[in-house]
């Protein structure tokens, strides 16, 4: 099982609504509404660990970083090279 868990990011942001909202919503709902980090980021990220485990558990294919847990001590030497600094991976095997 992969767990993939972007920091700053609430149930809504897992979907096209919250990225149309922050661009088309009127000034009341975005006044009551945090953006802690940009929606067409959040889907990115999600787009990018998607086709990573797509394509290595159905076409064989190995994105190589994406699908790797990335150590605290890689996040600090070099947070823009392990992937996406917002993003904790967990991976549990059974």
């Amino acid at each position: 099982m992969y767990q993939v868990v972007i920091e700053g990011t609430g149930h809504a942001y897992f979907s096209d609504l919250i990225y149309l909202y922050r661009h088309h919503a009127d000034a009341d709902w975005k006044q009551r509404h945090r953006y802690e980090t940009d929606p067409g980021r959040v889907l990115q990220i999600t787009r990018d660990y998607l086709v990573a485990f797509f394509g290595r558990y159905l076409q064989g294919t190995d994105s190589g970083v994406l699908l790797r847990p990335v150590g605290l001590k890689d996040r600090l030497a070099g947070p823009r090279t392990a992937g996406y600094p917002e993003v904790d991976l967990s991976i549990a095997v059974e």
